[in-house]
This record gives structure tokens, sequence and C-alpha cells, in this order.
């Protein structure tokens, strides 16, 4: 059988050579056939040698595969004898691991023979010893009344007692800081100036490509929109609100419907206010003393006015109003606003979480869509009228809420632990939850959180972002996470995966409006998003620059230039920027627009 094998391999020598184009006699190939023998055999033992030690080193072993190899040969034969001389010292350390004796086994009854023999059959003389040792082990510790899991409870209830010492000691980490806290800066702006008509294809084409300045005498400390608004809040550092663009449902509180180009001021609010958030058609303000205001909108009750004693003033046709409207009090004060198509949500101080407004998709989550049949077999809802708290509770037993933020039709909240839970739409994966479902219940995502739950080994999220069908975390670490998608074409990230082109980079704010987004980072702007853009990116004039990337791309005239915040909307994104030399080289937009934006005081 072996000369037969020897020829065998001598004709497929020769094969090769041929193949090659080499002309050898058969001594020749049968040369080279030795060689390469010889050569395999020490190749593979040399190799088995270095397995042998990494295996052995991993077992706490180093030194003593040192101390051998020191005085012994890297021979075969030597690694033979190291590598027994290592299972022995291997098992001696653990005395469930040390081999019967002759004197061992004759003490054994039938049925134990029987069992060693099985395990040894089926997994080998290593696990057999194991196993019956352990068993011996255990029925040893019940004679003497002990018992043989208490070393496995003890670890059980150690680990317990940590998870608990860690969910004790849990702080807020969102870093979102209050008004009071933010760094003020002046507003620039980019997109879309046709606040009526950029959903449509009526737009005028009246595009801001780059950065602008903008009512740059007012130094700002909060700018908001969002996926769905056509139209921007920011807040000064005296807590004073200004609103522009769309106003078709009096969305900008100023009392009418008129669209605004410039920044009014929403002066029906006498307090200060630190929070804001924008929807489709309504708007929501925090004040100081902690009470919210709603404008705009209410036809799907994203106002939850319901119970104010000042339902009787909306209007009948729109269900809402053109002026700040104070909404009950359902807690302590509120310190985070957040809106999503048609529906919205806050946080108290408490760390609570209410939600009201439309319940189509369950982002309520309240376990239902609130669909219903109504006359005719119409398709109804039935809306959350005001605001209703909704009590969350994370694997770790963390139920404060540090932040929420909401998509077109999903909603993302941040506990206190770093846990994110998410609910809602889920077209895209925008939910985290590895697959497209509709969730009308909160669901913690299983790659996020504390490091005794997160598959990510402790992924603690300190921000949360959510896109119009996507949804971004950065971590504690500085990574930024992301999941769902921006464009309908694209392949969807089912669950929360790196941004490997912000790695390395101190993102310090990011948002994403409808399919756009922007982030702050090391003094830097990144910008990415399909086409169709209205020049929300960024990148400078059309013609000899992109308006549009898939991947993130740095805006080059911005390097160098601090960005405190950026809030991305439909075709249109603002920004707050320190004022540096830098920035007094942006163009200002009522110069560069006068014929569309007219600064009032002008």
């Amino acid at each position: 059988v072996i000369s037969a094998l020897w020829r065998v391999e001598l004709q497929c020598y020769y094969y090769v050579c041929i193949d090659c184009g080499i002309s050898m006699n058969s001594r020749s190939i049968a040369v080279i056939a030795v060689a390469a023998r010889i050569v395999f055999i020490f190749f593979f033992f040399f190799q088995a040698e270095d397995g042998i030690r990494d295996a052995q080193e991993s077992r706490g072993l180093g030194d003593v595969y040192k101390r051998q190899v020191s005085t012994q040969s890297t021979g075969v034969w030597q690694s033979c004898i190291m590598l027994s001389a290592h299972l022995e010292a291997w098992g001696a350390k653990d005395p469930l691991r040390t081999k019967f004796t002759k004197e061992e086994k004759a003490q054994w009854t039938k049925e134990e023979r029987g069992m060693y023999k099985a395990a040894y059959d089926l997994h080998g003389i290593e696990k057999a010893t194991y196993s019956m040792r352990k068993m011996f082990a255990k029925r040893k510790a019940l004679l003497e009344g002990k018992d043989p899991d208490q070393e496995k409870k003890a670890k059980k209830q150690k680990r317990e007692a940590a998870a608990a010492e860690e969910a004790a000691k849990v702080t807020v980490i969102n870093d979102s800081l209050p008004i009071t806290d933010r760094k003020a800066g002046t507003l620039l702006v980019s997109g879309t100036l046709d606040w009526e008509d950029v959903t449509s294809n009526k737009a005028a084409g009246n595009n801001v490509w780059s950065f602008h300045r903008l009512m740059s005498s007012v130094p700002v400390h909060l700018v908001v929109t969002a996926p769905s608004s056509c139209h921007t809040v920011i807040v000064s550092t005296e807590g004073v609100a200004y609103c522009w663009g769309r106003n078709k449902h009096g969305q900008l509180g100023v009392g009418d419907t008129a669209t605004r180009q410039y920044p009014e001021q929403v002066a029906s609010i006498k307090h200060p206010v630190i929070a804001a958030a924008t929807g489709r058609k309504h708007t929501l303000f925090a004040t100081e003393g902690g009470d919210v205001f709603g404008t705009g909108s209410n036809a799907e009750n994203q106002l939850g006015l319901a119970g104010s004693v000042k339902l009787q003033e909306l209007d009948q046709q729109n269900r809402g109003v053109t002026s700040p409207h104070q909404l009950p009090k359902w807690g302590p004060p509120v310190t985070r606003l957040a809106c999503g198509a048609e529906f919205s949500a806050a946080v108290n101080e408490a760390g609570q979480l209410a939600l009201w407004g439309k319940p189509e998709f369950g982002q309520l989550g309240n376990g239902s869509n609130g669909e219903y049949l109504d006359k005719g077999n119409k398709i109804s809802w039935n809306y959350i009228e005001q605001p209703e708290i909704r009590a969350l509770s994370t694997s770790n037993g963390c139920n404060q809420v540090a932040d929420v933020a909401c998509g077109h039709n999903h909603t993302l909240a941040l506990m206190v632990d770093g846990s994110v839970l998410s609910w809602g739409f889920g077209g895209y994966g925008r939910l985290g939850h590895r697959d497209a479902s509709d969730h009308y219940s909160p669901k913690q995502i299983q790659e996020l959180g504390p490091a005794h739950w997160s598959k990510k080994q402790g992924c603690c999220v300190k921000r949360i972002m959510a896109g119009a069908s996507c949804s971004f975390g950065i971590t504690e670490n500085g990574s930024t996470y992301f999941w769902g998608t921006n464009k309908a074409s694209a392949e969807a990230t089912m669950f929360p995966k790196l941004v490997n082109d912000l790695t390395g980079w101190n993102v310090t704010s990011l948002a994403s409006g409808s399919s756009s987004t922007i982030a702050s980072a090391d003094s830097s702007i990144i910008s990415w998003g399909p086409a169709p853009t209205f020049g929300e990116l960024g990148y400078g004039d059309p013609e000899v620059n992109p308006k549009s990337s898939t991947k993130p791309k740095l805006v080059e005239y911005m390097d160098g230039l601090p960005v405190h915040m950026v809030a991305v909307g439909y075709g249109h994104a603002a920004l707050i920027a320190e004022s540096t030399d830098k920035l007094n080289q942006l163009p200002v937009l009522t110069e560069a627009f006068k014929s569309i934006v007219k600064d009032p005081e002008q």
C-alpha cells in the first residue's frame, strides 16, 4: 500500500512539472518529493511546538515552558516530551482533571464503570475524567451535608450584588446640557428658502449651497428642527425663542400663518425657554419653570391641549393655534422635548417620559397602534389627547429616562444607565431590533447598554438622535453607531453598527434630517446624504462641488471652525458656531439673498 501511494505521489509531481514546463527525469522528481516531505514534517512539528507554547502560556504555564525550552532542544521528540510534561502539570493544577488510578477504578461499581466508558467513547479521556470527578465530588458533598453547588451559587450572588450596586450608583450620563450650560455662538444656515414648496416639485430652486451667517447680532444657545420640519427654532442666551420657515398651520407661534424668511421672536412666551422641539405642523417650547407650550396644528392631538382651559380657542378647521398655548401639567418640570411628524414626547426632572398624539405605528408605546374602523369602513385612530406617562424599564432595573428622540414615526428613549429603548415604525431596521416589524411597546436594543447586559460589552450611550428612517447613538467612549437607512433604495442596517468613517473623531454634535446628516467633530463639519438635496450639506457652489454624498464628507471651508450644535430638517440645516475670525469670513444670508431674506431692522 505504501509503495502504491508513493508511486501515485511521484506521478502527481511529474504532472506538476509538465504543467510548469519543467523537464525532469524520475530520479530528480523523487528527490524533490523527498525534500518536500522533509520540509513539511519539520514545518508541521515546529508549528505544533508554537501551538503547545501558546496553549500552555494561556493556562499560566509560560514560565514552565520558558525554563524547559532553555535547556532542551526544539526538535520533534523534545516537543513531544514537553507536551506530556505540560499536560501532567496542567492536570495536577485541577483536581477534577487528575487521571484515575487503577486502585480508584477498582472501587467503582458496575454502573460507574459503564458511565465512565460511555463518556470515554463519546468525549475522550479528559472530559470523561472531569465528569466522573465532578460527580464524585458532588456525591461526597451531599454525604457530608454540604451544598454541592455552593461555590456556583456564591459566584452568582456576587454577580447579582455587583449589578445591583452598579444600578444603585447610576447617574444621568446624558450630556445634552440645559440651556443655561450650553455654549453660545453665531447662527449659520444652509438649504432651501422655498419653505412652502420644498416638499413638492414646485420649488423655485432658491437654495443656499454653503453655510451663511444669519442674525449675527444675537448670541444663540439652542437650535432645533426635525426630519419632518420645514421650520426652525433658535433660543438666545436670554431664553428668547425665534422661529422662521413654513407657517401654514401656525407652527411658528407668531400669531398668523404667514411664512417667515427671517427669524421672528415668539413674543407671547414670557418666561425663558430652555427646550424646544418641532414636528411637521407643530412646535413645542419648555420654559425655565417647567411649563410646556404648543403651537400649530392639533389635528392629531400632537399639541396635547385636551383639558386645557384654552381649548375653545382652537381654530375649527385646523384644530390648532397660531400662538403658544400651555399644556396641562402632568408631573415635575419638563427638561427635554421631542416631536415626531404628528406626535410629541417630553421628559421631566424625575426621569418620567410622556407621549401624546397619533399612535398609527405604535410610536406612543402604549401597546397599540390605536387603529379602528370608523363610519364607512374608514380607518381612524384613537389619538392620545394629552401627555400620558409611559413606564419604562431596562434589564438592569433602571426606570429613569435621560433623553428622548423622535423620527417620523418611531421613538428612542435614552435611559440613565446608558441603555436605549425603541418602539414604533420598524421599517428599514430603524428600531435596531434586527427586524423590520413595528413595535407597539418599548423594547431594549441589545447591542447598546451596560457591560453586564449589552452584546457590545459596555456600549453605554450618552446621546441619541433620530432621523426620518434611521437612528444614531454616541457612546461614552466617543463611538458613533447607526441603524436604519437614510436612502430607501440602499441596504438597511438592521441593528446598531459602528460608523467607521467617524472613528477617531470626537463627535460633539450630530443631527439627521429627512435624508441628510451633519456631524460636528474636532472643529470640523462632516456631512453626507443622498440626492436630492437642497444645499443643507453645505458643500458650496454646485457648479464645482457635489450636491450630495453617500459617504461622510468633510466640508473643507469649515475646517478649523468650532461648531457647538447642529440641527437638520427637511432640506435645510442650522448650526451654532463659535465667533472667530474664520466665522467672519463666511457670507451673510441677508446680503447674498437680499431679495428673499430681509432683516426687519434694516
